[in-house]
This record gives structure tokens, sequence and C-alpha cells, in this order.
């Protein structure tokens, strides 16, 4: 009876001895992946120090709390547009009737009193 099977494996160096060994896929990319320990073959604990899950969910909390911070400022930038907006509306109203944007006070020939009293306007 012949028995055959295939393996994929990966090489890894070994981080204290430097000796290179091969390693079954699946378990280097689940000890990638989530974490874990594995030997070299001298017996030397490897371990990766950051597993991929773990710095994706890091990038990803950045991202969300970069996203969260732009759309705060958005917020706040639109509500300075709304308050400047009712700020001209309610001047030109202000205007309309007659009222000085200076001093306050309403003439019936507003343009006549900006030209001599606020020239520089």
């Amino acid at each position: 009876m012949i028995v055959t099977e295939t393996l994929n494996l990966e090489t890894v160096t070994c981080c204290v001895c430097g000796i290179i060994f091969a390693m079954p896929k699946d378990l280097n990319q689940t000890r990638l992946n989530v974490g874990g320990s594995f030997y070299c073959p001298n017996g030397h604990g490897q371990s990766y120090t950051t597993p991929r899950v773990t710095a994706l969910q890091r990038k990803l909390e950045e991202t969300m709390r970069a996203l969260f911070d732009a759309k705060l400022k958005t917020t706040e930038a639109e509500q300075k547009i709304r308050d400047a907006e009712s700020v001209t509306v309610r001047l030109k109203k202000r205007i309309a009737n007659g009222v000085c944007p200076c001093c306050h006070r309403t003439f019936s020939n507003l343009a006549r009193h900006m030209k001599t009293k606020h020239k520089d306007m």
C-alpha cells in the first residue's frame, strides 16, 4: 500500500538561532492571524508579536475615530454656516427697513446716510 500526502509548507527563520525550518502553511497563517506560540527544531519558543487580527482591529478603531472627528468637524462647520446665514438674513431685513448697520439708528434715506456718515464702509 502506498499513501501519498501533499503538504503546503512555509519556511520560517528562528529569531534566536537563525535556523530556517518549515511548518504547515495553515499553522503559520493561524499564528500570524490569531497569535500563539510555536517552536523551532532547536526548541526555541517563537511567536508573532502582534497578530494580524489585532493590528487590523487597531487600524479600524483609528479609522473610525478619524471618521468620527471628521463628521464632528463637518457638523460644526455646517452649524457655523447656518449661524452666519441667519445673521446675514437678519442684517438684510434691518437694512431693508432703514436701520443703519453701524450706528443702529433708523433713517428714511439710508443710502444717503451711509455715503455721508460711513464713507469707509
